[in-house]
C-alpha cells in the first residue's frame, strides 16, 4: 500500500520543536478495526492548545496516538479521512469520516458499537478508553456541497462553537450577578470570536447582559475589530487603559502568565472570574508556571466544555439547551460561511510550514489553513479544490 513515510512530530515539552518523523508501514488490522486514511486536517490556535496541554492529566491529548519515542507526542488535531481497509462490519471501504486525528498518514481505529452507515461511532481501541469521549467520537458523513469550504467550517469553527457557547453562557451564570464585561484574550482566535458571537446574538441579539472585550496582538488588531463581535478591541500593551472600575470575567484562551499578570495587577479585585480555556501563545513565558499572585482577584478555574454544557442544562433544561445551542451553530456558520477563506497545503513540508506558523502565531486569523500529508488531492483521494482557495 503506497503512503507517504512521513508524519509530524512534537516535542513533549515544547511545541516549536516538531519535525518530520518516519511513519511505518500501517499494521495489520485485527477484527473490529478499521484503517483511516487521513486525508486533510485544519491547523489552528486550538490546535496549539493541544499541543501545549498534550501531557495534562484529564485531557490526554497525547495519549490518542502514542508516539514510541518518549521525548515526542503525535499531537492531535480535527480532520476528515476515509476508511481504507476495514474488518469492522458495516463500515465500508471508501466512507467518509471526521473526527479527531493525527498528523500523519494513517491511523487505526476500533469503532463500538458498529455503527450504520453515515451514523457515528467511538473509538475504543484499548490505549484510549480512559481519553474524554467526545475526542473518541467520529462522524460519518459524505461531502454534501459542491464545495469543501462547508465540510472544512464544520472542521475548525464548527468543532469549536460548542466551547465559545459554554464561555459565553457560562459567565452569565456567575453568582450572585454577572459581571459587567467579559473580556477574551486572543481574541483573534476562533474559540473567542465564537464566545464573542454567543455573547453578542443571544436572545434574540440581545445579548447576555454584559460587555464584551477583545484581547489581542498589535497585528491581529484591525481582524478582530472587522469581525463586529466585540464591544471593545486592546491590544497587549494597552491593559492599564481598560475601565479598572467594571467588574470583569476573563476567559483567557492565551494562556500567558505575562497577560495574567498584567489583568491581574490592573484590576485586582474587580477580577471576579477566570476561566483558563486555552494555551495559543508559545514562548518561554508560557512553558513556566503562571503567577499565583492573585492581587485580590479571583483564582483561575479550567474550563472544561462539558462540564459548561452540563451546567447550562442544569439551569435551561437540556431540550432548551440543545436548541439554543444547535440554533446559534446553525447562525455562526451563516455568519461566518460567506467570508470564509481557506489556504490548503500538500505534503510532510508544507504541514510542517503551517503548523510552525500556527506555533509562533504568525498564521492569518481570517485563514483556514488545510493540510495533509499526502502529496497532492489526487493521493489524498479528496477531490480537486474549489475555485478561489488559496495554494
Amino acid at each position: 500500500m503506497a503512503h507517504p513515510a512521513t508524519q509530524i512530530g512534537v516535542s513533549i515539552t515544547d511545541p516549536r520543536n516538531a519535525h518530520i518523523l518516519p511513519y511505518p508501514q500501517p499494521p495489520a488490522l485485527k477484527s473490529g478495526q478499521i484503517l483511516i486514511k487521513v486525508s486533510k486536517f485544519v491547523l489552528t490556535a486550538n490546535t496549539v492548545t493541544y499541543a501545549m496541554a498534550g501531557q495534562h492529566p484529564e485531557l490526554q491529548y497525547f495519549a490518542h496516538y502514542p508516539f514510541p519515542d518518549p521525548n515526542f507526542a503525535l499531537s492531535p488535531c480535527w480532520g476528515t479521512g476515509i476508511i481504507a481497509d476495514s474488518r469492522c462490519t458495516g463500515l465500508e471501504v471508501g466512507l467518509r469520516v471526521h473526527g479527531f486525528y493525527a498528523m500523519a498518514p494513517y491511523v487505526v481505529l476500533t469503532p463500538k458499537p458498529a455503527p450504520t452507515q453515515y451514523g457515528q461511532f467511538v473509538d475504543m481501541t484499548e490505549h484510549r478508553i480512559s481519553t474524554i469521549a467526545a475526542y473518541r467520537t467520529y462522524f460519518i458523513k459524505p461531502m454534501a456541497t459542491a464545495s469543501e469550504d462547508y465540510e472544512d467550517l464544520e472542521r475548525t469553527d464548527g468543532i469549536l462553537f460548542s466551547t465559545g457557547w459554554g464561555m459565553a453562557h457560562s459567565t452569565s451564570f456567575l453568582k450572585p450577578t454577572p459581571p459587567h464585561t467579559m473580556v477574551l484574550t486572543s481574541a483573534s482566535s476562533r474559540t473567542a470570536i465564537c464566545a464573542a458571537f454567543s455573547a453578542k446574538h443571544s436572545n434574540n441579539g440581545a445579548g447576555l447582559g454584559f460587555q464584551v472585550v477583545g484581547l489581542t496582538s498589535r497585528g491581529n488588531i484591525e481582524y478582530v475589530r472587522s469581525t463586529g463581535l466585540y464591544d471593545e478591541v486592546y491590544t497587549y500593551d494597552d491593559v492599564s487603559s481598560m475601565d479598572k472600575s467594571k467588574t470583569i470575567v476573563v476567559q483567557d484562551c492565551s494562556g500567558s502568565p505575562t497577560i495574567q499578570a498584567s489583568l491581574r495587577q490592573h484590576y485586582e479585585s474587580n477580577l471576579i472570574g477566570w476561566s483558563s480555556v486555552g494555551l495559543t501563545h508559545v514562548n518561554d513565558g508560557t512553558l513556566t508556571t503562571p503567577s499565583r499572585d492573585l492581587k485580590g482577584g479571583a483564582k483561575a478555574q479550567s474550563f472544561l466544555v462539558f462540564v459548561a454544557l452540563r451546567e447550562a442544562a442544569a439551569i435551561y433544561g437540556i431540550s432548551n439547551m440543545q436548541e439554543q445551542l444547535s440554533s446559534a451553530t446553525r447562525k455562526y456558520i451563516e455568519w461566518k460561511l460567506p467570508n470564509f477563506q481557506t489556504e490548503r497545503s500538500f505534503g510532510a513540508q508544507a504541514a510542517l510550514r503551517v503548523f510552525q506558523k500556527t506555533v509562533a502565531n504568525e498564521s492569518d486569523p481570517g485563514v483556514t489553513y488545510v493540510c495533509s500529508m499526502w502529496p497532492d488531492a489526487t493521493a489524498a483521494g479528496e477531490r480537486a479544490v474549489v475555485a478561489g482557495s488559496k495554494m
